[in-house]
């Protein structure tokens, strides 16, 4: 646990076997999903920034390439 008065360490500075890994998963659309995604970055720190904008692109390139039904 970090304290108010004490800063964050950088990444670089935490021995590999002790730093966060990076968790993120996302659905879309938020109306009736089609794909979800789970991203996993082992110690890759905050998923907001490592496996985030990973699941970002995933998503897009899926509905990028999303063809409507048939009818």
């Amino acid at each position: 646990r970090m304290e108010k008065d004490k800063k964050e360490i950088p990444i670089e500075n935490i021995r590999l076997h002790l730093r966060d890994h990076a968790w993120f998963i996302a659905f879309a659309p938020a109306e009736e999903p089609r794909v979800a995604v789970a991203v996993l970055i082992e110690h890759g720190g905050h998923g907001s920034k490592g496996a985030g904008p990973i699941a970002r692109e995933m998503i897009k390139t899926y509905l990028a390439n999303l063809r409507p039904p048939m009818p």
